[in-house]
């Protein structure tokens, strides 16, 4: 076989695939297809050496791993790959190369096709934030917006997705109700890997901001969510999700693709309360869990004060501002001062806990 295989008009790749093992190399070059990713094929390891510091990612089959030491240069994006079993002594290798996994197409072939998928769309994974209101009133849907449209000032491109398609509270609150593009109608069927380019442009915007929501739609699954919000991880750099409090005690997709989670409460025992059994609810979901409490006229609780009660630090606090609310009654959401401030705050404060800020937000 050839040993360097160039995609379509000899472009460089962003994946390459570094085995000479026929069988493994047709199973790698399935999933690429998978992925939609168009990857160089490195049948020796002179060649691999060659396209080593070129491609977003290098996927080393068993079979070279042991000469390719040392690596040409330490790299992130290195993955080794057996088909059925890993050898002790690959993960050895794996070390040397400065491998991020060792993985088994058995076990990890999905996991694998998403970095694949990553790779070819040359961008990094967004940084997706859950945002769950634990209580009405609570902000959780004008926290999204705003958030969402200050991000798009600090050029970041953002989605904010309703995951609660009978709600509709967003494409009011943004006034996109009559904007064209896809809803949740549209998208309530898919499965798979979705394109991330197409989705994105294809969505209703307001100011820059993108948005999902629904019309007239009923319940989606699970697996159209997790399709969904997958390809919109892919398409921007962030992706802030409206979470329903119910959703904590089910799994939503979510959830699990979550970097961060935020529960919006009030400063009340009744908010506090309610707060406490979404944050137990979610203890099983892993994502870190940040609170941002939003402080009432009078009789308040202090928002520090809060965030000692229910042991989850505070990432900011949102206080009752009756402008904002009737912005969002007359469907015409403005990013007043207090809400730019909670919102600067809340994306510093995802920086910080991600660990790997989208490009423009800084800890």
């Amino acid at each position: 076989m050839q040993s360097d295989i160039l995609g379509p008009g000899g472009e460089q790749s962003q994946v390459v695939l570094a085995t000479a093992d026929d069988v493994l190399l047709d199973d790698l070059l399935r999933l690429c297809a998978a992925a939609d990713a168009t990857p160089v094929v490195a049948t020796d390891p002179a060649a691999a050496r060659r396209w080593w510091p070129m491609a977003a990612l290098v996927v080393v089959g068993d079979d070279l791993a042991a000469y390719l030491e040392p690596p040409p240069l330490r790299r992130s994006g290195v993955v080794v790959v057996a088909r059925d079993e890993a050898a002790p002594s690959l993960y050895q290798h794996g070390v040397s190369l400065g491998a991020e996994q060792v993985i088994t197409l058995r076990d990890d072939e999905a996991w694998l096709i998403d970095q694949m998928g990553l790779a070819g769309d040359g961008r990094a994974r967004a940084v997706v934030v859950a945002v769950v209101g634990a209580r009405g009133g609570a902000g959780a849907s004008t926290l999204c917006a705003a958030v969402g449209l200050h991000a798009v000032t600090e050029h970041l491109s953002c989605v904010v997705v309703d995951a609660d398609p009978r709600g509709g509270d967003l494409d009011l609150l943004l006034d996109v109700a009559d904007e064209p593009g896809l809803r949740w109608d549209d998208l309530a069927q898919a499965s798979g890997r979705l394109p991330a380019s197409p989705l994105a442009h294809a969505l209703p915007r307001r100011d820059g901001l993108a948005l999902l929501c629904a019309r007239h739609c009923g319940p989606v699954p699970a697996g159209a969510i997790g399709a969904v919000l997958g390809a919109l991880a892919r398409g921007f750099d962030l992706v802030l999700v409206d979470v329903p409090h119910w959703h904590a005690q089910s799994g939503s997709p979510a959830l699990t693709l979550a970097d961060v989670v935020l529960v919006a409460t009030t400063a009340d025992l009744r908010g506090v309360a309610s707060a406490r059994r979404v944050v137990s609810d979610l203890d099983d979901h892993g994502p870190p869990v940040r609170l941002v409490v939003r402080t009432g006229r009078s009789g308040s609780a202090d928002p520090d004060q809060v965030s000692r009660w229910l042991g989850v630090p505070l990432a900011a606090r949102l206080p009752y501002d009756a402008k904002i609310c009737a912005d969002g009654d007359r469907g015409d959401l403005v990013v007043r001062a207090s809400l730019r401030r909670a919102s600067r705050a809340v994306l510093s404060d995802v920086a910080e806990v991600a660990g790997r800020p989208a490009a423009g937000v800084h800890a």
